[in-house]
């Protein structure tokens, strides 16, 4: 089962509103997928959570001393 259309509309909205690209968008709407389908295992989630953190643009990120 896949998800809602408007879910994803909401998805696509959401990252369109907040300046993020379609693949962002894409990324999390094929991981609810998964999710929805019950075809994710934790390591799907690992990977899908550092690639999508990938994809993510920011103009304001600073990266924290780690001192």
């Amino acid at each position: 089962m896949s998800i809602d259309t408007e879910l994803e509309k909401a998805v696509i909205e959401a990252t369109h509103d907040l300046g993020q690209s379609p693949l962002t968008a894409n990324k999390i709407i094929a991981w609810l997928n998964e999710m929805s389908n019950g075809n994710i295992t934790p390591e799907d989630t690992n990977t899908f959570l550092s690639t999508t953190l990938d994809s993510i643009q920011t103009d304001t990120y600073e990266a924290e001393d780690e001192n």
